[in-house]
């Protein structure tokens, strides 16, 4: 890994991606912050979702769910479509998976600058909040690069990962506990939320802003830390076993 060189490459796709564009990376915000305002009005007032201050909760889990499906969505196709890159300049894929995630989380983290600020005002948050949110951030970028990189890999070899992906994404945004509590289910079915990875990490974040509890953040957080680990021991795996053939079947 070439921490020169993602650098450089981050900020090639950064500039690709908002050249000739008026309001650069404003567009790429409005989309979680308008997707946000539509689910929070409906939800709230004509479902009737019952959850204590449900605009900061749902902004809690949608945010991240948003880096979530963009990131691994952008990812997974980039060997396959940067293969003329990685034979004429001999790159490494793992540096160009991880400069469209830097990318991608450069923008998460505007848009939450963006969609936070009179979220301080309105819920009386504060600067524990943002350095809890910061570090609540640390195994959610882990995680997804782990995951990225592993499906990045797989669709190499096998071409409708990047089509499986948007469908298992559509699925799980309905699985995971964004728009609604766990609360709502029966209790004997609640532990199947903790074999969701994407719940396991984006709990740490939504228990930094929403009701902050420190035990329940430092629980949260084992949990997203431990599975991020483990993404990584697997997606290395992954990585060592394929990397080899890679540049037969890209």
């Amino acid at each position: 890994m070439n921490i020169r060189l993602i650098k450089l490459l981050t900020l090639s796709s950064l500039k690709s991606r908002y050249r000739k564009t008026f309001a650069g990376i404003i567009w790429v915000a409005l989309n979680p912050i308008l997707l946000f305002t539509a689910q929070a009005l409906v939800f709230k007032f004509v479902l009737k979702v019952d959850i204590e201050n449900y605009p900061l909760y749902l902004l809690t889990g949608l945010l991240p769910w948003t880096f979530i499906s963009s990131t691994l969505e952008m990812t997974t196709p980039q060997i396959v479509m940067n293969k003329d890159l990685f034979k004429s300049f001999k790159l490494s894929p793992i540096n160009i998976i991880l400069s469209y995630i830097f990318d991608n989380a450069i923008t998460f983290l505007f848009t939450l600058s963006l969609v936070m600020i009179p979220c301080f005002f309105i819920y009386d948050l504060n600067l524990i909040n943002i350095l809890i949110m910061l570090i609540a951030f640390i195994p959610l970028f882990i995680g997804i690069s782990a995951i990225a990189l592993a499906l990045s890999v797989l669709n190499v070899f096998f071409r409708d990962i990047r089509f499986l992906v948007s469908f298992i994404l559509n699925l799980l945004f309905y699985v995971t506990p964004i728009f609604y509590t766990i609360d709502m289910f029966p209790e004997k079915y609640q532990f199947l939320f903790n074999l969701n990875p994407f719940y396991i990490l984006i709990s740490p974040f939504r228990n930094a802003i929403y009701a902050l509890d420190y035990n329940l953040f430092a629980i949260s957080f084992f949990k997203a830390i431990s599975l991020s680990l483990i993404l990584i021991i697997f997606s290395n795996l992954i990585w060592k076993s394929k990397k080899e053939k890679v540049n037969l079947y890209v």
